[in-house]
């Protein structure tokens, strides 16, 4: 229960803040990531300026909450509040805590946000309990049976109150944890069913939207996703994390201008938010805008030095931009922040790209140790396994246990070009040359403005024998920028440096 009501004061905390531009709320994935649990922490690590701390203690009676607003350099008590109420009007606790928000941070009400905290709740307090159990254990959704046990509670909940909006939006949250768990894609239908339900009873509410919006897009339904964020944008005009997601979804959609447009949007309404940054870099990084790319990851690291993505993003766009100890150094950073297989994966590509292909290999087994779902890391190793006369003997099962795990996530969305551009590399490693040229004709399709689904067609191509085209989509890349090196250093085309029609496409631009 107190997770839970960890969670509202959250949420609470973020809608205040979408109408006060001077107020920024640290991130709760942020706060658990670093464990901070101390308003003295918290100004250490993330710089806050005033700290609320909470005690909620319960008896068979009573519920309490205590709420203190402190100055964390001085741990200087600012103000203070306790609520009390019985059990059995337990429905009432949340209204209480959002009163108490106002008064602590001296806010003014505002009728439309009031509507808004007030959409979807429930008149009976067993049900409010299980609820509030429940969204407390997903805060910590990246334990299998915290999802679980949230499923159940959500149920339950339901089983009490059958228009419970927000319960259904909890199990339709819980479902998608599930699926991003399991890669079952089943759950994904789940997720939809629940969240659909949620919005058919009370469609005044955002975060289900956001959520809706996010699993659509997923399993390729672009338009269903856009018009859900759409719809957040709608109900909440002020919430950052909206124009985000939508631009992810633009620029799924091919619509590279609407995208980076709400990019900076999302950067207006957070620019101390870390993720709009990252998430602007990526997108830089897909059009090739390497050096774009790179200080926005450059931002991230600035804004937030506690987080390991930032720089292993860096590092990965270093790597492309030939800069292999810049790249080394980022990624080593990564994993001292927090080892992720994400940083282990591109320390083994920077490995494979200096021909080093044993210590490449052992990068990628233990990214292998953190996240054996990924199709591509199995694929990444397969690729090492091939170079290596001592262990080449493992390089056909590893690239067919590669294409089972991306077949199965081809499911929920069929026209995922990184699926598909893998899929397509591993069938040419397989020399099924007719399902490698349908796949990465097919990704070219869907995808062909981005470099990286470019230079793997060219490499596809190549390891085919379909060497016009392979050097068609090189004198291609080259002109836009792609790394000549990263090229030059590709096993496919070790074989063809001496061949004059190489040169040509790499060196006559």
């Amino acid at each position: 229960f107190s997770d839970g009501l960890e969670e509202l004061i959250y949420r609470t905390l973020t809608r205040m803040e979408g109408n006060n531009p001077d107020m920024w709320v640290i991130p709760a994935s942020d706060m658990k990531e670093q464990q901070v649990t101390s308003a003295r922490e918290a100004f250490d690590v993330f710089g806050a300026n005033l700290v609320l701390q909470g005690k909620f203690s319960r008896t068979s009676q009573n519920l309490k909450l205590q709420l203190k607003l402190i100055q964390p350099n001085t741990y200087q008590i600012l103000r203070s509040m306790d609520i009390s109420l019985p059990v059995e009007e337990v429905t009432h606790f949340q209204e209480k805590v959002i009163d108490a928000l106002r008064s602590l941070l001296e806010l003014p009400v505002r009728p439309e946000q009031d509507r808004m905290q007030s959409a979807g709740l429930t008149s009976i307090g067993s049900a409010y309990q299980s609820y509030l159990e429940g969204k407390g254990l997903l805060l910590n959704y990246d334990t299998p049976s915290n999802v679980e046990q949230s499923i159940d509670l959500f149920k339950q909940a339901i089983a009490m109150d059958s228009v419970y909006a927000l319960a259904y939006a909890g199990l339709g949250e819980a479902y998608w944890r599930k699926y991003e768990h399991t890669q079952e894609p089943h759950w994904t239908e789940e997720a939809i069913r629940y969240c659909e339900e949620a919005l058919r009873i009370n469609n005044y509410l955002p975060q289900v939207y956001l959520t809706l919006g996010i699993i659509r897009r997923g399993r390729g339904e672009y338009e269903l996703s856009r018009e859900a964020l759409e719809n957040v944008i709608r109900v909440e005009p002020q919430n950052g994390d909206a124009y985000r997601e939508l631009a992810s979804t633009y620029s799924l959609m091919k619509n590279s201008s609407a995208a980076e447009k709400m990019y900076q949007k999302a950067i207006e309404h957070h620019p101390n938010y870390w993720a709009n940054y990252y998430d602007l870099g990526r997108f830089y990084y897909h059009q090739g805008r390497y050096e774009e790319a790179v200080a926005n990851f450059q931002k991230v690291t600035e804004i937030a030095p506690y987080n390991y993505k930032g720089f292993r993003n860096l590092g990965v766009v270093k790597l492309l931009l030939d800069d292999y100890p810049g790249a080394r150094k980022n990624l080593e950073q990564s994993i001292a922040i927090k080892p992720n297989y994400g940083a282990y994966s591109n320390l083994g590509t920077l490995h494979f790209i200096r021909k080093e292909y044993q210590q490449a290999a052992r990068m990628f087994e233990q990214a292998l140790e953190m996240n054996a779902n990924f199709y591509a890391l199995w694929g990444n190793l397969a690729s090492c396994y091939a170079m290596l006369p001592d262990e080449s003997f493992k390089a056909a099962p590893t690239f067919q246990q590669a294409i089972n795990l991306a077949e199965r996530q081809l499911t929920v969305n069929p026209n995922n070009s990184n699926i598909l551009k893998s899929l397509a590399s591993y069938y040419a490693h397989l020399n099924n040359s007719a399902k490698a040229t349908e796949l990465i004709e097919r990704v070219l399709q869907l995808a062909g403005d981005d470099l990286d689904v470019q230079f793997r067609a060219a490499e596809v191509y190549g390891r085919l024998g379909q060497m016009d085209k392979a050097l068609n989509m090189l004198q291609q890349l080259v002109k836009k920028g792609f790394s000549r090196k990263m090229i030059l250093q590709s096993p496919v085309f070790q074989n063809f440096q001496e061949d004059e029609r190489f040169k040509e496409a790499l060196f006559s631009q």
